[in-house]
């Protein structure tokens, strides 16, 4: 049995909002969506640390057994 630790990523949208809209990229975005945000800042239009205190991560561990077959 082993346990891993999958962080789930989510987004204050209103501290978003304040940071994207002057910079008019809140309309690319429209709705918080990672893949949306990697896009801006792979693009070089934001920087991760611009936006870092809109994200939220939680950590969500999942747990794994395997069943083990003796001849």
């Amino acid at each position: 049995m082993h346990r891993v630790n999958r962080p789930k990523i989510s987004w204050n949208e209103p501290i978003l909002k304040i940071i994207l809209a002057p910079k008019g990229l809140w309309e690319e975005i429209l709705a918080a969506d990672n893949e949306k945000i990697q896009n801006l800042i792979e693009k070089g239009l934001i920087s991760e640390s611009e936006i870092i205190k809109a994200r939220e991560t939680k950590d969500v561990w999942y747990t794994y057994a395997e069943r083990i077959i003796r001849l």
